[in-house]
């Protein structure tokens, strides 16, 4: 999980040097000049781009480095766009692998000498990812750019990258050290995943001529040609992909394919949920052009779970590199980019004050520890820290110590999704529609619109809105619909729905100076407007929104026991008891491996059909992609943790759409794929 950074020194020319490979990262002459000649003309970028039909454009580089290559192209696509404001072409993503990451020293060292690329530079520095192994997704929207940052080895890492059929990269920049220096990097199976990433006629270039990368690029399926090399170097490679292999791997199986439809930014999504995730996702399929529709069955969005006045933000980590652990800490750090870049553009209750977990018992202290013991976590993310510290970082007396998350914090729930929803309203081609409840749906065909009727909610009386027009048809369907979505989905996935109750209660002398979230088998946040929000009671099977005294009771006899050592415990107690009670319950839906469900509408019976042998022929050659709904998508199952994941799903959604990127790997993806549970069960079926 925490990766080793590189080490790097600068040699007489400030050249940095890789002392593992004993390598330079660009040429001594003029890097800037060689990214140039060797990557951006040998790919001959700025012609592909005039010529370009779609709306994206994707580059590969096998070598982040110094991120040289990607600070110049990214500076040359945005003054392309400024140029041809009309051009079809509007978004540049680019995949780039990188196994040692530089830490943030190290780059904005290096950023110091590149005065020409100043901003790149620090737009990149501002969104660097800690050294977490996986694909960090980096928006670097000012000039146009999404990075997809993979840190880990790309013999591993190249393979968790998902593909739709025909492939995503126009153009790689086959960078690294040198094959003589790093031969384990340019591998046979690196450059079959390299075509099996690629479209038809993708091009290539790379700095060396070596044999074993001709030989291995022509196995491939590559057409390798030289080309006169950068500076004194005699030769370089140029190519094209001639033959487009199959996706499909044991990584990226046909069972969790996640179809979409040809994208037209003229096409309408319908979005069903006025909560966090509804909203997000509402904005994120704006943002790729879409007309958007949501639709709220309450009066006003965030009336539900997400009306919560307060909330923790914080990744749930464990002591292992579980599947959970990994995707609730990506799905973190790219929710804390995203509301950071929210909140450039709007205003939304929330402080990044950092969540101390306490270690209130010796179970929970020995967890931490053993956590610290593994070294799993960059400490950027989370850090173990013994009561003194606690105590100084909190800015209150703590009797224990605990694991810090120093990027975490707060959100208001109700405050995010309210700004969420003024943002999409900026937008012409944005609609919402409070009061109205989704019936049904009908796909009619794999490219047709889909038919959808509402119920309109008027003054506590409903009337059928038929569906005969253009109001009742979009092309995507996203289901954001919480503890509504069982309606939708029947028996084929057993929601679980809990109820959850929180306190508001009122800060006092010794609470007020309280800087961070406290978590332990509950929480308790810093005081906002003179209140604290203490909770959170779980009851299971129990759908009832009413205040409750008996779980007030509960969530103060929980904090209580295990903050009984600290000083003011007692007193905080003892003075909210002759309050009048003040809190709100709402409805958590989650599913049976508590991981979310993002992706297509699954099809139980038509799965079932298709997968019936799985258990005895799972090999990927032996099957064609699943047969799920194609333009229908479930963004639900979020439990409580929509802060953190409600961002990631979206993102994974609004790019499913659009067949760009996806922001989660392969591992994590199938980890949430709505089809899981019934694709688990036939390959464990028994005959």
């Amino acid at each position: 999980m925490k990766l080793q950074n590189a080490n790097i020194s600068f040699n007489s020319q400030g050249t940095p040097v890789s002392e593992a490979f004993d390598d330079v990262y660009f040429s001594n002459d003029d890097g800037v000049a060689e990214t140039q000649y060797v990557f951006i003309d040998g790919n001959d970028i700025r012609d592909k781009w005039r010529k370009h039909e779609q709306s994206h454009f994707v580059i590969g580089e096998t070598g982040f480095g110094t991120g040289l290559n990607i600070m110049l192209i990214m500076q040359q696509f945005a003054e392309f766009t400024h140029a041809n404001p009309k051009h079809r072409l509007k978004k540049l993503h680019v995949i780039s692998f990188e196994k040692y990451p530089l830490n943030i020293g190290a780059l904005q060292k290096i950023a110091q000498s590149r005065n020409l690329l100043a901003l790149e530079y620090k737009a990149l520095i501002d969104a660097y990812p800690p050294e977490l192994s996986g694909n960090h997704t980096l928006d670097m929207s000012t000039f146009n750019t999404v990075i997809h940052l993979v840190l880990g080895d790309i013999n591993e890492h190249i393979e968790e990258v998902y593909v739709h059929e025909q492939g995503i990269v126009d153009a790689w920049f086959l960078d690294g050290f040198a094959p003589s220096k790093n031969e384990s990097m340019w591998q046979t199976s690196v450059f079959k995943q390299l075509a099996r990433l690629s479209k038809l006629n993708a091009s290539f270039a790379t700095f060396t001529a070596a044999g074993v990368v001709k030989r291995g690029l022509q196995e491939a399926g590559f057409d390798v040609k030289k080309r006169k090399g950068f500076g004194r170097k005699r030769d370089m490679l140029v190519g094209n992909l001639l033959k487009k292999p199959k996706v499909w791997t044991k990584q990226q199986a046909p069972w969790y394919a996640r179809p979409a439809s040809h994208f037209d930014a003229s096409k309408t999504a319908v979005v069903v949920g006025g909560g966090i995730a509804g909203a997000i996702c509402a904005l994120e399929l704006l943002r790729v052009g879409l007309n958007v529709r949501l639709i709220c069955a309450d009066e006003d969005v965030a009336m539900g779970a997400s009306g919560n006045t307060i909330g923790g933000f914080y990744p749930q980590l464990q002591a292992d590199a579980s599947i959970a652990s990994q995707f609730y800490a990506h799905s973190f750090l790219f929710a804390k980019r995203w509301y950071t870049h929210l909140s450039e553009n709007t205003q939304f209750d929330h402080d990044w004050c950092g969540v101390l977990q306490l270690g209130f018992n010796e179970n929970t202290q020995a967890r931490y520890a053993k956590m610290l013991d593994k070294s799993l976590w960059p400490e950027r993310l989370a850090t173990v820290v013994d009561a003194d510290t606690a105590t100084e970082i909190t800015n209150i007396q703590l009797p224990y110590g605990g694991l810090f998350l120093p990027d975490a914090g707060w959100i208001s729930p109700v405050s995010l999704t309210k700004s969420c929803i003024d943002v999409c309203q900026t937008y012409k081609h944005f609609e919402l529609s409070t009061s109205t409840e989704l019936l049904q749906y009908e796909s009619t065909g794999i490219d047709a619109p889909i038919n959808i009727a509402t119920t309109k909610k008027i003054r506590g009386s409903t009337s059928h809105v038929s569906n005969s027009s253009n109001k009742t048809q979009c092309d995507y369907l996203v289901l954001a619909t919480a503890d509504g979505s069982s309606r939708f989905l029947g028996e084929n996935i057993a929601l679980r729905l809990t109820r959850g109750q929180v306190e508001y209660v009122d800060a006092i002398e010794e609470t007020r100076p309280l800087k961070t979230v406290l978590c332990h088998k509950g929480y308790f946040t810093p005081q906002v407007n003179g209140k604290h929000a203490l909770g959170s009671t779980y009851n299971k099977l129990d759908t009832a929104t009413d205040y409750r005294l008996s779980d007030r009771e509960v969530n103060f006899t929980t904090h209580s026991k295990a903050m009984n050592e600290a000083n003011w415990q007692p007193i905080i107690t003892q003075f909210n008891e002759e309050k009048h009670p003040q809190g709100r319950a709402a409805i958590r839906c989650s599913t049976p491996d508590h991981l979310p469900l993002i992706g297509n509408m699954l099809d139980v019976g038509k799965l079932e059909t298709q997968y019936h042998q799985l258990n005895k022929y799972n090999t990927v050659h032996n099957h064609l992609p699943a047969t799920v709904q194609k333009n229908v998508f479930l963004l639900t199952g979020l439990g409580s943790r929509g802060l953190t994941t409600a961002p990631i799903a979206a993102k994974t959604i609004a790019s499913q759409i659009t067949q760009t990127c996806l922001p989660l790997s392969n591992k994590l993806l199938n980890a949430v794929n709505p089809s899981r549970f019934t694709i688990r069960s036939l390959i464990r079926k028994q005959d």
